[in-house]
C-alpha cells in the first residue's frame, strides 16, 4: 500500500553513527535486581536511527489501545537519557511516529500464520497512524519536550 511505502522510503536515510538494536521490543527489555535496566538479544544491532528502536517500543503500547502513561514515560525517559537538540525533537518525533506505525504493520504480517483474525486490526492501525502520523508525532514531541 503507498502509506506503507511512503513511510518506509521517509525512513530510508537513518541517522548515522548511533548503535541500534533494529530489534527493539518489551520482550528484549530486562529490570535487573538492583533496578537497572538491560538490553538483550543484540545479534541484529549494527548503526542506523535511534527513532526506529523508540517507535518499535512505542508500537507495542500502541497497539494495545494507544500512548498510554507507560509510553509517555517510555519517550520522557527517553529524552531525559538522549537529551535531543530542541531543535531536532520536531523531526524525531515524526520518525518515531512512522517507525511505530510500520512495526505495527510489521506485526500484522508476523501473526499472519498463526492470528489471522489479528491481521486486519493490525493492518487498519497502522495504516490509521500512518495516515494521521503528524497528530501522534504532536503527541511523541510533547513527551519529548
Amino acid at each position: 500500500e503507498p502509506v506503507f511505502a511512503d513511510a518506509a522510503r521517509l525512513l530510508a536515510d537513518p541517522v548515522p553513527g548511533c548503535l541500534v538494536s533494529h530489534d527493539m521490543k518489551w520482550d528484549n527489555v530486562i529490570v535487573r535486581p538492583d533496578s537497572t535496566i538491560a538490553l538483550l538479544d543484540w545479534e541484529l544491532a549494527g548503526l542506523g536511527d535511534p527513532a526506529v528502536d523508540v517507535g518499535f517500543l512505542l508500537a507495542e503500547h500502541l497497539v494495545r489501545g494507544g500512548l498510554d502513561d507507560a509510553g509517555r514515560r517510555l519517550l520522557a525517559g527517553y529524552a531525559e537519557t538522549a537529551r535531543p537538540r530542541s531543535g531536532a525533537v520536531p523531526a524525531l518525533s515524526h520518525r518515531i511516529a512512522l517507525a511505530a506505525g510500520l512495526r505495527i504493520g510489521q506485526l500484522a504480517v508476523e501473526v499472519a500464520d498463526s492470528r489471522p483474525a489479528a491481521v486486519a486490526p493490525l493492518t487498519a492501525l497502522a495504516r490509521d497512524v500512518l495516515t494521521d502520523a503528524d497528530r501522534l508525532a504532536r503527541e511523541v514531541s510533547a513527551c519529548l519536550s
